[in-house]
């Protein structure tokens, strides 16, 4: 499978949570989140929404060498910036033990980087405190959050099979020439 047709499969499951998510803005709920004055119970409604919406994104997961590439981060990290972290980490929790049940060998690295998304969209919002966030804000932190749970998967890897201090060395050499390419 190449990446344009894995591109066009993964946005084709995407606009499936996006559909979901127009469905769900209708509720009153949601208003209340948006203008950042939500009841406790809004909040826990947005985490169970948020949650499920990480679980569509894994059951539209493609198979690639083992691992699932899926948009789970959309969900969770949805959450976190609509919600603060207490909902982008619980909407995490429920999409990330979703996806460690689901098995293989990065289940509970994709686990745990879904409760890490989903707080750091959290944290996001708790610092962006000029009204709703913006697209860019948001895609950057998707992006940190994609970077991140690359980290984490590689890094439990590297615990798993006892090369921690192999990977270790690699990013020491790679860190620098990578920041003097990209940071010009």
């Amino acid at each position: 499978m190449d990446i344009l047709e894995l591109t066009l499969i993964l946005s084709q499951r995407l606009s499936i949570i996006a559909t979901v998510a127009f469905i769900l803005s209708r509720m009153p709920a949601l208003g209340r989140v948006l203008s950042r004055k939500p009841s406790t119970k809004d909040k826990l409604i947005l985490t169970f929404v948020c949650g499920g919406l990480g679980i569509l994104g894994t059951f539209g997961a493609v198979e690639i060498h083992g691992a699932l590439a899926n948009s789970r981060v959309v969900g969770v990290m949805v959450g976190g910036l609509l919600g603060g972290p207490l909902v982008g980490a619980g909407a995490g929790v429920i999409a990330g033990v979703h996806r460690y049940f689901v098995g293989g060998f990065t289940a509970f690295s994709c686990g745990l980087s879904a409760v890490v998304e989903g707080f750091l969209g959290g944290v996001v919002y708790k610092y962006w405190r000029k009204g709703l966030i913006p697209w860019h804000v948001a895609w950057l932190a998707g992006f940190a959050g994609e970077i991140i749970q690359m980290f984490i998967i590689k890094s439990a890897h590297a615990i798993k099979t006892g090369e921690i201090q192999m990977l270790l060395l690699k990013w020491q050499e790679d860190l620098p020439i990578y920041f003097q390419h990209n940071l010009k």
